[in-house]
């Protein structure tokens, strides 16, 4: 199936599968389209270089998108099936228009080696999520850019594999290690960073300098470094040195005191971990919140980081504050430290805080305590319990939400663990039923359904979403999709309720797809039964289930925290077989086995020991697996010290 346009002249076309065809929505695509070709056309002071732009989405595709010039590749996974909400569209547009700013940065000009693929991902992350705020009706991108590629960015830095931005490959292999947070998200975050040092002026007069001197052309980071300092009065070549060429994040605190109302001292102090301690230089503003007339005001300082500490004398003789927020409309790459005062006002008050970025801020910085062992995770649900079901931002709400089920899975002891998942359970129904302020749209009511499912774990929270599923409970507006119907499925099978076949056999026959045919196998093999456990793991081994992105569903379906003591024999066999599944199996296919057969969800010290010391055992060999090694140890490792802080 094609759907054709054009656009200044540009032949457009997207092509689907005939029997996606109902669902394709060619006219929100072709808006972002044009859009976007109109945007970056004008903000690099080059035209689009190519004779067409077509986009495909591709049946099994194995990654979201790929920048072909001229005939883009997406996965099916854009073609929504479902209603979708409008973060999905935003992630949508995003993808598109990432694709799109590669025919730029990737197609047009070309890094030189793969140790610049930053200049392709970086910039093409950036200007994407810049063009969604500047050209289209997606004017909160920015909050999805933090929610999303920077939360994945923060994280990437602080696993024992963070390296530069621009870092040494010494080879094409050692490229898929650098497909990742840090060379995607960081790297976008730094261009932010970079804009608010220099002005969006500057940096865009740059991106026209470089385009014009090497289209067509390879290009390496002094070279763009040069177009941009041009414009500029600072050496930026020592400002990359510290911000591209370095890894780890700093993390930013203020150190204020009052006296009569007024501020009397203020600084910001900066701060590196011990194996990364790169003091870098940061352009930020400082929220100063203060209560007026029972409103808040909200008064931004900005201040040029440079040090460990750095005295802000525009902020002394300013209201006392509430609430100070260094990191104001996020245009830095930090984490930041609340002062003992903000803390302990955010968790009487954060609702007050009217700018949904900046209470998005303030969650990240909780978040980030929580992950670090400040906060106590049995602390941070109910802070989190008490503050979402009154919040309003849809991206928000979502953001928190999912925030909550990681805490849940990761951090929380496992005795507690059902009690915690059914306070959430038990807050969404109520979310749902009675209209809560976030619940009563379209979108409020799919994110609140949708986490009414994932934490359903006790038996009375799945009977109580199987009978949303069938229709023996009602939600004014509620529509529970096909996608919703494929989880309270697989969850009632792989919790053995009875009943649970017959209703995977019914919407096999609801939803004949490739979707449907993909869930039907993660069902079956979340049937907890010791024999279909076996088998399933030895397909895994073997002939697989068709194809890898069968094989792939089939082995999402395979660990399950109820079925933990019933999977024992597999958990440890995953140690004995996985560097001969690296040895002979293809990367994509690897990776698929490595994210869902390591038993991630088994916070334990043995698990541990096993998986250090096959790593141990590696050598030198296989340096793929023994990056996705380093990496799940560091996260078990980090959720047992959380486990172990929560139950002090």
């Amino acid at each position: 199936h094609v759907v054709r346009d054009d656009h200044d002249g540009i032949p457009l076309g997207f092509y689907c599968r005939s029997s996606l065809a109902p669902y394709l929505d060619t006219d929100e695509l072709f808006e972002v389209t044009k859009q976007g070709l109109t945007f970056f056309a004008d903000f690099f002071g080059y035209e689009y270089a190519f004779h067409k732009y077509d986009q495909v989405f591709v049946p099994e595709f194995n990654f979201g998108a790929m920048e072909n010039v001229g005939a883009i590749t997406h996965s099916e996974r854009m073609v929504f099936r479902d209603p979708p909400t409008e973060n999905q569209r935003l992630g949508r547009a995003e993808v598109i228009l990432h694709e799109m700013a590669h025919m730029w940065f990737g197609d047009l000009v070309t890094m030189r080696w793969w140790n610049d693929l930053w200049l392709n991902e970086s910039f093409a992350t950036y200007m994407a999520y810049l063009a969604l705020v500047e050209s289209t009706r997606f004017q909160a991108a920015w909050m999805a850019f933090n929610s999303g590629m920077k939360a994945w960015a923060y994280r990437q830095d602080q696993l024992v594999t963070t390296h530069p931005i621009a870092g040494q490959v010494p080879d094409t292999d050692a490229t898929f290690l650098n497909f990742d947070g840090i060379t995607y998200g960081k790297g976008a975050a730094v261009l932010k960073q970079l804009v608010a040092a220099v002005g969006m002026e500057a940096f865009r007069d740059g991106m026209r300098r470089y385009f014009q001197r090497h289209a067509f052309g390879n290009t390496t980071l002094a070279e763009f470094l040069d177009a941009i300092d041009e414009g500029v009065e600072r050496d930026l070549h020592e400002w990359a040195a510290l911000w591209l060429e370095t890894p780890s994040l700093n993390t930013i605190s203020a150190d204020w005191s009052a006296e009569g109302g007024e501020i009397a001292s203020f600084a910001l102090d900066q701060t590196a971990p011990d194996d990364y301690p790169t003091i870098r230089p940061h352009q930020l503003d400082v929220a100063l919140i203060t209560e007026s007339n029972g409103s808040l005001d909200v008064a931004g300082v900005p201040v040029s980081v440079e040090g460990e500490r750095t005295e802000v004398p525009a902020a002394v003789g300013s209201p006392e504050p509430a609430l100070v927020m260094p990191n104001l409309g996020d245009h830095a790459f930090v984490k930041v430290a609340l002062d003992d005062r903000s803390l302990d006002y955010v968790r009487d008050h954060l609702e007050r805080v009217e700018d949904p970025l900046l209470r998005q801020l303030i969650w990240q910085a909780l978040w980030n305590m929580v992950r670090d062992q400040q906060l106590k995770s049995t602390d941070y649900l109910p802070l989190a319990a008490s503050k979402v079901a009154g919040e309003t931002d849809i991206e928000l709400i979502e953001t928190v939400l999912a925030s909550v089920s990681g805490t849940i899975a990761r951090f929380v002891p496992d005795d507690q663990r059902d009690e915690q998942a059914h306070r959430f359970s038990d807050l969404a129904w109520s979310a749902l039923s009675e209209g809560a302020p976030g619940a009563s749209t379209g979108d409020g009511q799919i994110i609140w359904a949708r986490t009414l499912i994932g934490l359903a774990i006790t038996p009375e929270d799945i009977a109580r979403v199987i009978a949303l599923a069938d229709g023996d409970l009602n939600v004014d507006g509620l529509t529970i999709d096909q996608d919703m119907r494929w989880e309270i499925a697989i969850r009632a099978v792989a919790h053995g309720i009875d009943g649970a076949a017959d209703r995977i056999a019914a919407e096999r026959e609801r939803d004949p797809s490739d979707r449907g045919e993909r869930a039907g196998l993660r069902a079956e093999v979340a049937v907890p039964d010791a024999a279909v456990k076996a088998e399933a793991w030895r397909r895994f081994h073997d002939e697989g289930y068709g194809s890898l992105h069968l094989t792939a569903a089939a082995m999402a379906g395979f660990h399950w925290h109820v079925q933990r003591e019933m999977l024992e024999p597999w958990t440890m066999d995953f140690f004995d077989r996985v560097a001969d599944v690296f040895e002979t199996g293809e990367n994509q296919f690897t990776r698929s086995y490595f994210a869902s057969l390591f038993p991630h969800g088994r916070v334990e010290e043995r698990v541990l020991e096993r998986s250090r010391a096959l790593l141990g055992d590696l050598g030198d060999r296989l340096p793929l697996l023994q990056r996705s090694l380093r990496e799940a140890n560091d996260d078990l490792e980090r959720a047992v010290r959380c486990r172990a802080f929560a139950a002090s």
